[in-house]
């Protein structure tokens, strides 16, 4: 694979996982840090995606004039194809958005890193030069989730990542979070001499 003087590095893996545990640590070494959730709520403030789901949901998806998310949220998780169709409109924007921002930052930074629980799902793998998958012991996982955000809501979360499994196939490094934070500081540094060391 060619190396790349700039590298945009997909940052992925289920629910709990660590990934943003390693962002905040990757975040303190002074890297940028693209979160995939925060440029989807972009999206939702654009004028354009505003009026395309509004004409595709009604306006009862607004609030004072804006997209309301939690509104939005209980339409389309009530329907795979509402949920696709919410997708089919925002991701492309979001990667161009992305683009747009490397554009801006190219000849500053060598290396940047993208938060993506998506990362495959959505296709943005395609814009990053390589991917991290984060992964812990299933029991672990769902003892987290459970802990953040109760038993219910852990079951059905997990239930719909089991196709996550499929996804770590593709990615090019993994990081095993199974342990205390200073192990997960020294599975990130071991990352970063990887990708230093260009061994892929």
């Amino acid at each position: 694979m060619t190396k790349h003087y700039f590298r945009l590095i997909g940052l992925t893996g289920q629910a709990c996982s660590g990934k943003s545990s390693i962002s905040e640590i990757l975040r303190k070494k002074g890297f940028l840090i693209f979160n995939l959730d925060n440029i989807g709520h972009q999206a939702l403030r654009n004028e354009r995606i505003r009026n395309v789901l509004t004409a595709e949901f009604g306006t009862e998806i607004l609030s004072a004039g804006e997209i309301d998310r939690k509104k939005l949220g209980r339409i389309v998780f009530s329907s795979s194809k509402r949920l696709s169709l919410l997708n089919q409109i925002t991701w492309p924007w979001m990667i161009t958005r992305i683009t747009e921002l490397l554009k801006l930052i190219q000849g500053e930074l060598t290396t940047a890193f993208l938060e993506a629980a998506i990362l495959y799902q959505g296709g943005f793998d395609k814009i990053c030069a390589q991917t991290v998958f984060v992964r812990a012991d299933q029991k672990l996982l769902e003892a987290r989730l459970i802990e953040r955000n109760g038993r219910d809501f852990a079951e059905n979360v997990l239930k719909q990542q089991e196709m996550m499994r499929e996804y770590e196939k593709r990615a090019d490094y993994y990081i095993d979070n199974n342990g205390t934070l200073a192990e997960l500081e020294k599975a990130t540094e071991e990352m970063l001499r990887w990708l230093k060391a260009g061994d892929w």
